[in-house]
């Protein structure tokens, strides 16, 4: 079942417009990419379309003991605190966090997959965005739901001819150094956008929405520059397809465009 708060208004059998922002989990987006959000580089309006929101999971003591529907609903309640402060409308798919048994069970996961793939393409022709954003997965011991959230994505969207799938620096995975690998893919150029302390400072409030899954080590993380990067400033990736389409979306206008440039 899906959950969508707004629809966007374009008339039907009109051109597409806007962006989706794919949030595995509760919490993911702002990791990976508010600075980018911040900055509204691609089309508006913005959706995030949060997949696997029914979870028990969290990172809170304050939260231990208490029934799993009451943790699913505080952390889709931050959920739509982080949406509504960045301007985003929000869409959550329903899916039910099992990890567990995902890792356990090759048909789960296919059959996840499958569901993942059509709920996705669904809210996002709902919606009517014309891109989506969605976090790369780095390292072999990445969470088994970013994999396959990644996956989805790509079979619905990569090769469609009215959507266009753009993928994100899967922060705090992504730095670090033992798990990271980087997207080596002649069909997407990486931008590497450089946040000022300004920036910082406001990804790091947006994360803070997110009190219940907060891990000091990820806060960590998210501010920790690119090993191989000169400037030693903290930043956010993100790999655009080499289509003229996708490219003109793409606004690197300043400040962004002073601080960005090709990794």
């Amino acid at each position: 079942m899906r959950d969508c708060d707004g629809i966007n208004e374009r008339a039907r059998g009109g051109a597409r417009r806007g962006t989706g922002f794919v949030s595995v989990h509760a919490d993911d987006v702002a990791f990976a990419c508010v600075g980018l959000i911040r900055r509204r580089v691609l089309p508006e309006p913005y959706y995030l379309v949060t997949v696997f929101t029914v979870s028990q999971h969290h990172a809170d003591p304050d939260l231990s003991g208490m029934p799993a529907k009451e943790v699913a609903k505080i952390r889709e309640s931050e959920d739509r605190e982080f949406a509504r402060q960045l301007g985003l409308t929000y869409c959550g798919l329903g899916l039910r966090d099992e990890p567990d048994r995902l890792l356990s069970n090759a048909g789960a996961f296919q059959t996840t997959l499958e569901a993942v793939r059509a709920r996705l393409r669904g809210v996002i022709d709902e919606v009517g965005c014309e891109a989506v954003v969605s976090p790369w997965p780095y390292g072999r011991r990445q969470h088994v739901h970013h994999r396959l959230v990644h996956q989805a994505c790509s079979s619905a969207f990569v090769g469609s001819a009215d959507v266009d799938l753009f993928l994100v620096d899967d922060q705090p995975y992504s730095r670090r150094p033992t798990t990271r690998t980087w997207l080596d893919d002649r069909c997407y150029e990486p931008f590497v956008v450089h946040l000022c302390p300004d920036e910082v400072r406001a990804k790091l409030e947006a994360i803070a929405v997110y009190r219940s899954q907060i891990r000091a080590e990820y806060v960590y993380f998210v501010q920790q520059p690119l090993p191989e990067d000169p400037t030693g400033q903290p930043s956010e990736t993100i790999w655009v397809p080499s289509l003229p389409r996708a490219v003109s979306m793409l606004d690197l206008s300043e400040p962004a465009r002073a601080t960005a440039g090709l990794g």
